[in-house]
């Protein structure tokens, strides 16, 4: 699975930055519509942890992601699920007509 896309938070609690596009492993190209704001959690600021979260999902033929998980741990509960929620809350443009799903790799980096 290939992405086209790196998520970067940094500790002023910036939005969340997605590339428009992303690469899905069964080769059609996935559009981001609709992300919200992701937060770094507040005890893990104070913890000062920061990690990688991998998160493996599936996208419906209407753009909702249907399926989430964690492929790789930052090795912090905290900012895993922020990580996952934050990708499980993200909208995608409608699949092309006949594509029931499309799997997705979304890495997300958290760095004070």
């Amino acid at each position: 699975m290939n992405i086209k896309y790196r998520i970067l938070v940094t500790a002023l609690a910036l939005p969340l930055l997605w590339s428009p596009m992303a690469h899905s492993a069964n080769n059609s190209d996935l559009s981001v519509v609709y992300t919200p704001k992701l937060f770094y959690p507040n005890a893990a600021r104070l913890a000062k942890q920061e990690g990688l979260v991998v998160i493996l999902g599936q996208v419906n033929a209407q753009g909702k992601v249907t399926q989430a998980h964690i492929k790789t741990s930052s090795g912090h509960a905290d900012l895993d699920q922020a990580a996952l929620k934050q990708v499980q809350k993200t909208r995608f443009k409608p699949l092309p007509q006949g594509q029931d799903s499309a799997d997705f790799e979304q890495p997300i980096q958290f760095t004070l």
